[in-house]
């Protein structure tokens, strides 16, 4: 069974001799999916997929890097990673809670000195910005006042050259949205019946609201799961994923 398997690095390029989050994503010849498990060199125990096909991992690179894509029923592919940069910044992003972001900032010795930008927008308007001066440098920023949805972080130079760029999604629980929950005396319908149903609407706060709102009936069986995407994730998330 042939296997492609995709590597994305954090901020968009390898940087040899710094850090960097690598995603990845293993499909096979008809396109779809494929679970597994990855073995690098850095990693003493092997890294599983997650969700589709997909998952990431850590490393520094020395050159070269190859690495073992092992599926479940056992067969082993050896893939060789993209060729690092010998000259550039990394930039590893996590979110420590709704209202916290880490960033951690790596460059190779001959960047030292340089004065960087870091920016975020959110849908073309700019919602953070801080002037870095550090050679490499980790610091919290405060997103408490971010709204939902994908957020750009861009690291760039003086002369406005890109170094590092990555999108984030983030959430935030002063946006929540209202509840609505159903009271109804059945969840099975007859076509053309009569039925009546009760709606109950509550804010973020849990406290009753009156506002108006859309109504939409469909067979249950093809209703999806959790993964599915609604009108949220739609408006805020998949209009913006490329590819």
């Amino acid at each position: 069974r042939k296997i492609n398997l995709a590597f994305f690095p954090e901020g968009g390029d390898l940087i040899e001799g710094l850090p960097c989050n690598v995603a990845f994503k293993a499909t096979g010849k008809d396109g779809l999916s494929i679970d597994g498990k990855l073995v690098t060199r850095n990693s003493r125990d092997s890294i599983g997929t997650v969700h589709d096909g997909m998952g990431s991992f850590l490393i520094t690179p020395n050159g070269s890097e190859t690495v073992h894509f092992i599926t479940d029923d056992g067969k082993s592919t050896r893939f060789t990673l993209p060729k690092p940069v010998k000259s550039g910044y990394s930039m590893i992003v996590s979110s420590q809670s709704d209202s916290l972001m880490t960033v951690e900032i790596h460059r190779t010795a001959d960047r030292n000195g340089e004065i960087t930008g870091l920016a975020v927008t959110c849908r073309g308007e700019l919602i953070h910005f801080e002037e870095i001066k550090n050679t490499d440098t980790t610091f919290c920023i405060d997103c408490s006042a971010w709204p939902i949805g994908v957020c750009r972080m861009t690291l760039y130079d003086k002369k406005a050259m890109i170094l590092s760029s990555r999108s984030l999604f983030h959430n935030n629980e002063k946006f929540q949205s209202p509840s609505i929950s159903l009271i109804t005396d059945s969840l099975s319908r007859e076509p053309f019946s009569k039925e009546v149903l009760s709606f109950k609407l509550k804010d973020r706060n849990g406290n009753p609201i009156r506002d108006r709102f859309c109504l939409s009936v469909r067979d249950g069986s093809d209703y999806g799961s959790g993964l599915t995407d609604n009108l949220q994730s739609n408006l805020l998330l998949s209009s913006d994923l490329k590819g």
